[in-house]
């Protein structure tokens, strides 16, 4: 999952995905790695959703172990309110939204890191 998300920001933040976000219907008609995020994604929710798939099985209102049985149990209360906006396909956005934020600005800061220590070791030295 950490392959694709590296491949898909890496497409991203090319050339083809600036091209991209500037002319979208123009893009979508030509060739090349920018086709391929969409599936990129739709991998990683299908993984997400095998995983709601399975806390479903075992989850139980009266005990909250994480993050989907909290939407779970959002969602069984608010069933039946026109203004509804909790459902699955929601908390598979959510999940993913928090699987790439927490993803991507932890690595990227881990990279940094090891940069600098590796370019100012001195410092590392000090204490």
């Amino acid at each position: 999952m950490m392959q694709l998300f590296d491949k898909g920001f890496q497409i991203e933040g090319s050339i083809w995905g600036q091209l991209y976000n500037a002319f979208p219907v123009l893009m979508r008609r030509l060739p090349g790695p920018h086709q391929s995020v969409g599936q990129m994604w739709n991998e990683v929710k299908d993984f997400i959703r095998v995983e709601l798939n399975e806390h479903k099985k075992t989850w139980d209102p009266s005990e909250t172990r994480d993050y989907i049985d909290c939407y779970l149990s959002e969602i069984q209360m608010n069933k039946g309110q026109d203004d509804n906006t909790f459902d699955e396909e929601n908390l598979v956005i959510c999940v993913l939204d928090l699987f790439v934020a927490g993803s991507e600005t932890t690595s990227t800061t881990l990279r940094w890191a090891f940069l600098y220590m590796a370019k100012y070791p001195e410092i590392q030295a000090l204490k």
